[in-house]
């Protein structure tokens, strides 16, 4: 069953793609991010922001832009900080103990609980990994709150390119970028799960930023394919 929403607001970030006025360009002519730039997330008290990694900070610099504070959180991403899960599996095996301080925040969790407690926050927070379909489980996810009376939703999506000892499994779409996307309810879009097509030629976006893209352009509809999965998005009557 097709579920409706209204995009209340958006805030994206990746290198090269730090304003408002990048995205709007780049959803004119999409391309991959790339690059190794990080956010410097100024809003966020020092001693919290220096526990995040790039992926991280990625996703709390599109989090301070947020218009609805105080609304419920679902935090999406398919890998989290793997950048540093694999520092740390170096770290036991070298050593055979880990850092208490960087397991606590090499959680799926732990960056939206970072910004929970800078800004004091007691909003609804999920977390979310559902592989490639990650970014269409956050909607979906997203959805069933506003369904059940939240009058706003924080949808996160972030990721970036595995570290190089986990190469082997990268996808040839793989880039660093986070996604804000605040959510309210209505039909300004519709979006639904589908099956996956055959597509004449692999995607060349994320998933999470071909929904993007369709939300900043004048489409009426699109085909968001995920790995096995794909979802349809539709913009309302």
């Amino acid at each position: 069953m097709a579920t409706g929403f209204a995009l209340r607001h958006w805030a994206a970030w990746a290198p090269g793609l730090e304003r408002r006025e990048d995205w709007l360009a780049w959803a004119m002519a999409p391309f991959r991010p790339a690059g190794e730039a990080a956010p410097a997330v100024r809003d966020m008290p020092a001693m919290l922001r220096r526990r995040a990694d790039r992926l991280g900070r990625m996703a709390l610099a599109v989090l301070y832009q947020g218009s609805c504070p105080g609304a419920p959180i679902v935090y999406c991403s398919r890998y989290g900080e793997l950048e540093r899960v694999a520092r740390l599996l170096e770290e036991l095996a070298a050593t055979g103990s880990v850092s208490p301080q960087g397991f606590s925040v090499s959680v799926h969790n732990a960056i939206a609980g970072l910004y929970s407690i800078a800004t004091h926050g007691r909003e609804n927070v999920q977390s979310l990994a559902a592989a490639e379909a990650t970014p269409l489980a956050g909607l979906a996810d997203a959805a069933g709150l506003l369904a059940d009376g939240a009058e706003c939703v924080r949808l996160v999506l972030c990721e970036e390119p595995l570290p190089t000892v986990f190469a082997s499994f990268a996808e040839p779409t793989d880039a660093p970028y986070a996604v804000l996307l605040e959510l309210a309810p209505g039909n300004a879009f519709r979006f639904d799960w589908t099956a996956a097509p055959a597509p004449a030629q692999a995607p060349t976006l994320p998933p999470a930023l071909a929904v993007l893209q369709f939300l900043l352009s004048d489409a009426s509809a699109a085909t968001i394919v995920a790995g096995r999965q794909a979802g349809r998005l539709a913009r309302g009557s």
